[in-house]
């Protein structure tokens, strides 16, 4: 494998070697390499520098030698002072509950350890008048843990400059020869780890594949999908260590590259992919970040799952999505409460297709007992009434436990037992086991609580949801023809 500057010179001179001929197979073979070479997590191995206190020790058993010799020095009860003092408090931060250890510390004395019969001579911590041990030499396993692990970070820091001159070559190969696309995206298939894969390996492949779609953006759609793919299989084996480390480096690739293409492609590995499998419980949070991005996304994100809902596909996970997302951006709640009514509406004209009624239904019910503002809209509170009235829609629907359904009760006229459970909610989730990506994400998004965020200049959805040749218009209550579309749409703030 190539790990070393020559190499990699060597390797660029063949590449326009490769270039020059214009032979096509010789240059999916060098495309082959090029793939194979950047993906082989071939990492040098580095020692550890054990640099403590001002001095680069040989090895570990040096460090545990001089702190022996420090504890023999003293007798019980006197402090530890001048040069064996830093040398003992430096060593001691590597202990695994150093802080809890020495916060408030005023002095390290030696003092005596039981160990069932024995008495043996350890180190102390005064804090406040009162005494605690401390042990040495978990400090000094600490401590070693530390530099084997910036010894590796650097060996990796190491190796990725050699992946990355690699990728300048396989990008330069790309660009020369478009064509080559196909092979490229079966290459980076082929070359992609299975999910039982440690964390290391597959946090590595998608760092690299990462950074070769920010070079080349032609195959964004493609990595995209991928990587989702790779997503979905691993929340499901439930390894949330790796899933959290492999969404911060996706979720930072598209802050660093991101483009209204990007989002689109995302939106469409969302409507394939996560939208399907329903009752994921993190890969659906990278939707909600990048609406952050602009209200058009937003706005895109809704129409997707409306269109959703109009076509009857995926009516109960795309209403889930729909007010999970609402409560988050409550500025475009009216006119997606409208659409949703009207579907109801027509749909539960139609006795075969009435459960999917019932699916938008027992979200819809559920926001409004939430907010209850939206009912003094009397088209809003007119419509839900005829809807739960008419069909008896309360009976046997599922409602979320501790939400207050008093007033949607006293609409319905329902005096029926209810059904309570737990909606599924996928912007709402606790991710406790997310610490990388919690730069990202919100820890616990709770229903009564959001984020304040950028009021929309818009709450109509964008053309994009006007695909279909009959549609309803929210001001008018009816169903108009595309090209009268225009004349309905209004907007917040004028």
């Amino acid at each position: 494998m190539i790990s070393t500057p020559e190499a990699v010179l060597e390797l660029s001179k063949t590449s326009n070697k490769i270039l020059s001929e214009n032979n096509p197979s010789k240059i999916r073979d060098f495309i082959t390499v090029l793939i194979k070479n950047i993906f082989e997590l071939n990492m040098p191995k580095k020692d550890p520098v054990l640099l403590l206190n001002g001095r680069i020790y040989k090895d570990i058993i040096e460090i545990r030698r001089s702190a022996y010799n420090i504890l023999q020095r003293y007798q019980v009860g006197d402090k530890v002072l001048d040069e064996d003092k830093k040398f003992i408090e430096e060593l001691f931060s590597y202990h695994p509950i150093a802080l809890s250890k020495l916060s408030s510390m005023t002095n390290i004395l030696i003092g005596i350890h039981r160990d069932g019969e024995n008495e043996t001579m350890c180190f102390m911590v005064e804090k406040q008048g009162e005494f605690a041990d401390i042990s040495y030499i978990k400090a000094i396993k600490g401590f070693l843990q530390h530099k084997e692990a910036d010894a590796e970070q650097d060996a990796l820091c190491q190796l990725q400059e050699t992946k990355d001159k690699i990728i300048t070559i396989l990008i330069k190969v790309l660009k020369d020869n478009p064509l080559m696309i196909k092979h490229l995206t079966q290459q980076l298939q082929l070359f992609c780890p299975h999910r039982s894969a440690d964390t290391k390996t597959i946090k590595f492949y998608m760092k690299n594949l990462l950074a070769i779609t920010e070079k080349y953006p032609a195959i964004s759609e493609y990595t995209i999908s991928l990587s989702i793919e790779k997503f979905l299989e691993i929340e499901f084996e439930s390894e949330l260590d790796k899933l959290d480390n492999l969404m911060s480096e996706f979720i930072n690739f598209l802050h660093k590259s991101y483009s209204p293409s990007i989002f689109r492609h995302i939106l469409s590995v969302f409507k394939t992919h996560i939208l399907t499998t329903y009752q994921t419980l993190y890969i659906q949070h990278i939707i909600l970040n990048l609406c952050n991005f602009s209200s058009t996304n937003q706005e895109l994100f809704l129409s997707l799952l409306i269109k959703e809902i109009y076509s009857l596909k995926q009516t109960s996970a795309s209403s889930a999505y729909i007010i999970s997302f609402l409560l988050v951006y409550p500025d475009l709640s009216i006119i997606c409460i409208k659409h949703l009514l009207y579907f109801c509406l027509k749909i539960s004209k139609k006795p075969l297709k009435i459960q999917h009624c019932k699916d938008v239904m027992k979200y819809l019910v559920f926001l409004l007992a939430l907010k209850s503002e939206y009912l003094q809209e009397e088209m809003i509170r007119k419509k839900t009434e005829k809807l739960l009235k008419k069909y008896g829609l309360l009976k046997n629907m599922p409602l979320h436990e501790g939400v207050d359904y008093t007033e949607i009760i006293a609409l319905a006229g329902y005096c029926g037992d209810l059904c309570f459970c737990t909606l599924y909610l996928p912007f709402h989730g606790d991710m406790p086991d997310f610490k990388l990506c919690s730069v990202y994400f919100s820890q616990n998004l709770l229903l009564t609580q959001h984020k304040k965020r950028k009021r929309c200049m818009s709450i109509d959805l964008p053309k994009e949801f006007f695909t279909r040749k009959r549609i309803f218009s929210i001001d008018e209550t009816k169903i108009m023809d595309k090209n009268d579309c225009a004349s309905s749409v209004t907007t917040v703030g004028s």
